[in-house]
């Protein structure tokens, strides 16, 4: 998305610190109903509710209806999810496509179609937000746990696409946006703590410094803020849901044993 104001001049600029999928649908959304903050929020809540019904079935899908409901009530009663579900935000969007995703890994056995859509959806989710991409380990760890050889190829596509769809994305910003792809690496390199320098040029065109916390700091600040933006019920629902697919594996294999 262009980031300058009309006249557009000779050289223009685009904000290429995100994927750009989300500014193309909230373009969309204000194509239609016109730009005002009553569309902007009305469109989170659409994703809020898409969020929750695609959570719901994805933990129906896996351990059944009892489980399903849990799971979007703690999820509706989260704090962080309170706190920033009205926010004009890609990583709400890129949700939707990570359950829609998710969900189509594992109904992908049952009929490939959802592994297309699995695939598609992890796609588009990487188009709308960067963290996408680290939903593909976990995917092989899981898929390389169970020795399934189905999931392993899934997951390996998985991986395909989470290497993919960055480089397409960073190509197309250096062919349209080569005088803006050095700010980008630079800004890369601070997310991943190997720079201290954080560069804006949207607001001062100058170099900020910024100390990179500690670990320990690190640490103790999400401790501390952690029963404000989450709470003890989604922890109790990670626990119970932990111990919910121990069970099931070891069931499964003892059933395995015996046959």
């Amino acid at each position: 998305p262009i980031v300058n104001n009309p006249p557009f001049g000779i050289s223009t600029e685009a904000y290429l610190h995100w994927p750009p999928l989300f500014h193309f649908a909230l373009a969309a959304v204000y194509r239609l109903f016109g730009a005002s903050e009553e569309v902007s929020h009305a469109f989170m809540f659409l994703l809020l509710m898409l969020n929750t019904l695609l959570l719901g079935l994805l933990v129906h899908r896996c351990w059944g209806l009892v489980a399903a409901q849990f799971a979007c009530l703690t999820w509706l009663g989260c704090g962080v999810v309170g706190l920033y579900a009205h926010l004009v935000w890609n990583v709400h969007l890129m949700l939707v496509f990570v359950f829609l995703s998710l969900l189509g890994f594992v109904n992908a056995q049952s009929n490939w179609r959802w592994a297309l859509v699995g695939v598609l959806s992890y796609g588009l989710a990487i188009g709308s937000s960067w963290e996408a991409v680290f939903l593909c380990p976990g995917l092989l760890a899981l898929s390389l746990w169970t020795r399934d050889r189905r999931r392993i190829g899934l997951a390996a596509i998985y991986a395909l696409v989470a290497l993919v769809i960055p480089v397409l994305i960073l190509l197309n910003s250096a062919y349209h946006y080569p005088q803006q792809m050095p700010e980008v690496w630079q800004r890369a390199s601070f997310r991943m703590g190997l720079a201290h320098d954080y560069v804006s040029t949207y607001v001062t065109s100058t170099r900020r410094q910024f100390a990179m916390p500690s670990a320990l700091s690190t640490i103790r600040t999400l401790v501390e803020r952690h029963f404000k933006l989450v709470g003890i019920f989604p922890l109790l629902a990670v626990a119970w849901l932990l111990a919910s697919a121990a069970g099931t594996h070891r069931d499964r294999r003892q059933a395995d044993g015996v046959v």
